[in-house]
């Protein structure tokens, strides 16, 4: 009843104005008339949030190595731990890039005001999604919206002390017989501790893990690896979604994949065995034929 009070008094809060604090760090940025809003709650690992002082920005790709500054709002300037804040779209009556495109995937990144430090966030890291009354469940990773005026929360960022980063190059679901073979590739890991599998089918409302425990990760900063794991519940779990989760060395989970198990094609059709036949399978097809 106390979140649901909370989210009420926030909702009203944005009809009043678009719940733009007065930031003194992310400044540099245009308040458009298309905006949609995103609320939820922040953590920092080891110290507290300094309410009314630390700020978040969200920022979306450009030509610049910082990023489009495209919103910004002081912390717990409404209720404690908690933001709101307006993400502006870009104003196409001007002749410059002032705000986000519709599907830009959203950076956030936290200005510790007593410690001057920044910190970025992303979905494999610290930000999680949790539903919340009133307003709509965000995205992982959360994008900018052409539903104006849309709000999304919660969604709950988690500042972390220590940099979580992992290079996922592939993740496949292939079924083979009775059983489907799960599969991914890393680049590069820093501070992971292992990997969770679970699905979930069309007739259920639920995931369903595949194994108990983490599967140990055996990559590091500079090398990746190759990892699988067999769903031996097998042929009954073709076309289901399984999700790869992410969980590090304070053992807080995040989803950094998803994939949709498929029926293992015909080796003769998969020329160059990524097991699936695609574009590059029928260029390498026709390269034969004419040779």
């Amino acid at each position: 009843m106390k979140k649901q009070f909370i989210i009420i008094i926030m909702i009203i809060s944005c009809l009043i104005s678009q719940a733009d604090s007065e930031t003194t760090y992310f400044t540099d940025y245009t308040r458009t008339p298309n905006f949609i809003q995103y609320l939820g709650t922040v953590t920092l690992e080891a110290n507290a949030i300094e309410q009314g002082q630390d700020e978040l920005g969200v920022f979306v790709d450009n030509d610049t190595d910082q990023g489009l500054l495209v919103g910004a709002t002081v912390i717990g300037d409404l209720y404690n731990d908690r933001y709101l804040v307006s993400v502006h779209g870009d104003d196409t009556t001007t002749d410059i890039q002032d705000g986000a495109d519709a599907n830009d995937i959203l950076t956030f990144k936290v200005w510790d005001k007593s410690e001057n430090k920044l910190y970025v966030l992303s979905d494999a890291n610290s930000i999680s999604a949790e539903t919340a009354t009133g307003i709509v469940l965000p995205s992982l990773p959360p994008t900018y919206t052409a539903n104006n005026l849309k709000q999304y929360g919660d969604l709950n960022l988690n500042v972390r002390n220590q940099d979580l980063s992992i290079s996922l190059v592939r993740f496949k679901a292939i079924a083979r017989e009775d059983q489907v073979e799960i599969f991914w590739t890393t680049a590069s890991e820093i501070n992971v501790s292992g990997f969770l599998l679970d699905r979930k089918c069309p007739s259920e409302e639920t995931y369903t893990a595949i194994e108990p425990t983490p599967i140990t990760s055996t990559g590091d900063s500079t090398n990746g690896d190759d990892y699988n794991i067999v769903d031996k519940n097998g042929i009954s779990h073709i076309y289901c979604e399984y999700r790869l989760i992410l969980v590090d060395l304070d053992g807080q989970q995040s989803i950094i994949g998803s994939t949709t198990s498929q029926p293992a094609i015909n080796s003769n059709l998969d020329m160059n065995e990524d097991d699936q036949f695609g574009i590059a399978d029928i260029i390498i097809l026709m390269k034969r034929i004419v040779e």
